[in-house]
């Protein structure tokens, strides 16, 4: 017997358009995305999130680390790589 998710955990489905990079057909994929209120210590940010649940970090724009009064510029880079070996 399968239990019903609590309301609180169902995440809505948000259609994003692709492009097979083999064919160039147009189709859509459905993701999950959730609204998040991120906070600094002078600002708090509401946006939207892509849910990866199998991710070990989050990853938001530098767009998003300035509105937070993050200084980009003062921080280490550091290099992110996908499960396909795509390097962010």
């Amino acid at each position: 017997m399968s239990k019903r998710i609590p309301e609180q955990f169902r995440f809505p489905y948000v259609r994003f358009p692709v492009i097979d990079p083999f064919t160039k057909k147009e189709s859509a994929v459905y993701r999950p995305v959730i609204p998040v209120t991120l906070h600094s210590k002078r600002v708090a940010l509401t946006c939207h999130a892509l849910v990866d649940s199998g991710a070990d970090e989050c990853i938001f724009s530098g767009e998003v680390a300035s509105a937070l009064g993050f200084p980009l510029l003062k921080g280490k880079p550091r290099v992110f790589s996908g499960i396909g070996g795509s390097v962010v």
